[in-house]
């Protein structure tokens, strides 16, 4: 399961590369992605004292937040909330 997870990623990264590249700015895009994913992370973990909704901090939500941005943090929210 592993190798089909990290071809995905890869796929993923390359999908991703392609978009920043299309906007003309494709390092400022991309570094705007990461923060407000990285904050978002950060703000859900802040907020989980008082909602109770909490995301572990590891190495795939990391990822999923760093490569997807702030919809990454709201997809894993959404699916922590439903499968909970």
């Amino acid at each position: 399961m592993e190798p089909l997870l990290m071809t995905a990623a890869v796929l993923l990264a390359l999908f991703l590369m392609g978009v920043y590249r299309s906007t003309g700015r494709p390092i400022r895009t991309a570094a705007k992605s990461m923060g407000l994913g990285a904050v978002g992370l950060l703000l859900v973990q802040a907020a989980s004292v008082w909602t109770g909704l909490t995301l572990g901090i590891n190495a795939f939500t990391v990822g999923c937040s760093l490569l997807l941005g702030l919809p990454g943090v709201v997809g894993m929210l959404l699916l922590r909330t439903l499968w909970r």
